[in-house]
């Protein structure tokens, strides 16, 4: 369980664990810890989907509309809404992004990480990609589609195609869960002058408990899953304290 304590400069959520102690002549005792994280902004079970974009990725769409570079994560446990989520804010994305866009070209690539393999998810027969660090020394998709967009509601038929294609399986915690990472990059430009907003959706991270059941090959997937959220979180956890000042171009957010 969480509580959400907004707040005018600082949020916190409080997560509270159910226990059990071994009390001397009690024996076994109920226990119940809390444990208090700060946040820039937390949102409680009241908030609305379209409340999150405006606060989360809204201020990003901005950022890569005036040539940045901008990546929203949704990180969380299997079964938390995730997936729903982000469907709103992608949906927002496509309502907005052609008025901020100014006459650019929007171009969409969509795909998704298995384990150690990359597919790209607007192919219909969702043909293995590869990542490859380019000469410039960022990180390129060899082989990976990319569609042109004219109007929202061709963007949004893009996505919705590349989800289609989407690797989900039945776990404990979800009877279709999401058992891949997709990678929705939207490009605003053309040439040198060129935004970039990646809108990432996690695989959902698995306790012990919830892959008990799983056969051999379900659990290896959920160990893979794990181990590639434990790298990512210290992936940004180091570029959080090498880039620090947050006016900088490239901007980050992270919505659990």
């Amino acid at each position: 369980m969480v509580t959400c304590i907004p707040g005018a400069t600082a949020s916190r959520a409080v997560v509270h664990q159910c226990g059990e102690k071994l009390v001397v002549g009690k024996g076994m005792v109920k226990q119940l810890s809390s444990f208090s994280y700060p946040c820039l902004q937390v949102f409680d079970e009241d908030a609305e989907s379209e409340e999150v974009y405006l606060q989360c990725t809204a201020p990003l769409l901005k950022v890569a509309a005036a040539n940045g570079v901008a990546t929203c994560f949704m990180y969380g446990q299997t079964g938390s809404g995730k997936t729903h989520t982000m469907s709103t804010i992608q949906a927002c994305v496509a309502a907005d992004i052609f008025e901020l866009a100014g006459g650019q070209p929007i171009f969409l690539a969509y795909f998704e990480l298995i384990g150690k393999r990359c597919y790209d998810l607007l192919d219909p027969e969702h043909t293995e990609v590869f990542l490859k660090e380019g000469q410039d020394g960022q990180v390129h998709i060899a082989g990976a589609g990319e569609l042109q967009v004219e109007s929202s509601e061709e963007l949004i038929a893009g996505m919705k195609a590349a989800l289609s294609r989407r690797e989900v399986a039945s776990t404990g915690a979800n009877a279709s869960s999401s058992r891949s990472h997709a990678v929705c990059r939207i490009r605003i430009g053309d040439g040198k002058d060129r935004g970039m907003l990646t809108l990432v959706d996690l695989a959902g991270s698995e306790r012990k408990h919830d892959s008990m059941y799983h056969d051999a090959e379900a659990r290896k997937s959920g160990a893979e899953i794990n181990s590639s959220l434990m790298a990512l979180k210290e992936c940004i956890r180091y570029r959080a304290l090498q880039t620090g000042d947050p006016s900088a171009k490239v901007r980050l957010n992270v919505t659990m």
